[in-house]
């Protein structure tokens, strides 16, 4: 009674197993073999897939586009605003200045002075540092 063995339906292998194969790919055109495929099954599958990629691929170009246009836009708006603003301080500095308010008018114009060269010296790191980046 001290068998141990177990019932020749439970020693068997299995005959058959299950293989899972998956492919993948990227970008938005398929490989070749799937594009025959869809012809296989729609004519002219694989041209509306191709025109597909190519209106993409040319409407990114477009958002592309229009944002470094609208980024140079914004940028030359910041550096009037900033020229004007600039401007207004030193002719109100100047003005306090030729009234008698040395102080006041002496903040307002060296502040503005300080402001403009530490706002270009940054400027340029930054410039330099993003250049720098990119290669």
């Amino acid at each position: 009674m001290g068998n141990n063995k177990l019932p020749d339906s439970q020693n068997k292998i299995p005959e058959q197993s299950r293989i899972m194969v998956t492919s993948h790919y990227s970008g938005p055109i398929p490989p070749a073999a799937e594009l025959e495929k869809y012809k296989n099954v729609i004519p002219d599958a694989p041209e509306r897939i191709l025109k597909m990629a190519e209106n993409q691929n040319a409407h990114r170009i477009e958002l592309e586009n229009f944002a470094i246009h609208e980024q140079i836009s914004e940028s030359k708006r910041g550096q009037i605003f900033a020229f004007v603003i600039a401007l207004i301080m030193i002719v109100c500095g100047t003005i306090c200045i030729l009234k008698d308010h040395d102080w006041a008018g002496s903040i307002m114009v060296g502040g503005t002075l300080i402001s403009l060269v530490y706002a270009f010296i940054n400027g340029k790191t930054k410039q330099k540092k993003d250049l720098e980046n990119k290669q």
